[in-house]
């Protein structure tokens, strides 16, 4: 009896055998995967933000094209020197006259254009000539 008592406190004193794991082996399947959903959210993160700069409230992201086409308008450029030249540009109904040289540009003089048409003014402007 004293081998069968020995026995079974042996047997209550060890451990149960613990439950096999798996654990998860590197595959390129699952990298590859992994690449792919980080590609994924990137591009629906891109689309949600083009759609909020499109459609949204939020101005404080810079659109292309938000100044109407015309806004800027080289009218006139004289050649001065080499790589030298004055310029008439009109911008949001003001006229600048700017000196343009290799190093820098510089702002001569501006005048501020009224509201109508510009052709309006030009033809204005003739007539008063006449």
């Amino acid at each position: 009896m004293n081998s069968q008592q020995t026995a079974k406190t042996q047997a209550s004193t060890q451990d149960p055998p613990l439950p096999a794991v798996d654990l998860p082996n590197f595959t390129w399947g699952g990298y590859l995967q992994g690449i792919g959903v980080m590609f994924l959210l990137l591009a629906v993160l891109w689309f949600l933000v083009r759609l909020l700069r499109r459609y949204g409230r939020f101005n404080f992201i810079p659109r292309q094209g938000s100044l109407p086409r015309d806004a800027f308008f080289m009218e006139a450029q004289m050649p001065v020197g080499p790589r030298k030249c004055l310029m008439v540009v009109r911008f949001m109904q003001k006229r600048y006259l700017l000196a343009v040289t290799e190093q820098q540009i510089s702002l001569i003089s501006q005048e501020h254009l009224p509201k109508g048409d510009f052709e309006d003014y030009v033809h204005e402007v003739q007539d008063q000539g006449k």
